[in-house]
């Protein structure tokens, strides 16, 4: 990324905003004059923040099946390696992440 890290964060924060709103087209307007409509979004980022926690581990899974370091992965996610392993690593503990065929 060539943006600021603040630009990024935007750019990124509306995207995600879009695609809540994308999931129930009504919900914007209910807003206004529903407040219990609140409970909607907040069950749309809740869901929406369990399914970021799956997609961050897969991409935690594919940079580990690339051969990347736990040290770097720490480093990208603002924690140490061993919080990194402690946190990604028993989801591939149970994973076969060796590219042969061959059981070990």
């Amino acid at each position: 990324m060539n943006q600021q890290p603040e630009r990024a964060d935007d750019s990124l924060r509306r995207a995600l905003s879009d695609a809540i709103a994308s999931v129930d087209p009504t919900l914007a307007g209910r807003l206004e004059h529903e407040p219990n409509s609140y409970l909607d979004l907040i069950d749309l980022t809740s869901r929406s923040a369990e399914e970021i926690a799956r997609l961050l581990q897969s991409a935690v899974t594919s940079a580990r099946q690339a051969s990347v370091s736990w040290e770097r992965i720490g480093q990208h996610l603002g924690m140490s390696r061993q919080a990194a392993q402690q946190r990604f690593g028993r989801v591939l503990d149970s994973i076969d992440i060796h590219p042969s065929d061959e059981k070990r």
